[in-house]
């Protein structure tokens, strides 16, 4: 799982979450439903950046 998430890219991850974010919010019927895509998905990306990060950082622990 580690060695996934190291190989993700994370701008299609964003540009991904931002088309189901979008699908999501525009269906329920939301006015703000453009601000909260954005804020979902970039929130959501962040989250996984760092997840990637400590991920990255357990490989650098095992080389050694």
């Amino acid at each position: 799982m580690a060695e996934w998430i190291r190989r993700i890219n994370l701008l299609w991850v964003f540009i991904i979450l931002l088309a189901f974010h979008g699908l999501m919010y525009y269906a329920m019927e939301n006015d703000d439903w453009l601000s909260l895509t954005l804020i979902a998905s970039l929130v959501d990306t962040v989250i996984l950046a760092g997840i990637k990060y400590v991920a990255m950082g357990m490989r650098k622990q095992k080389r050694r």
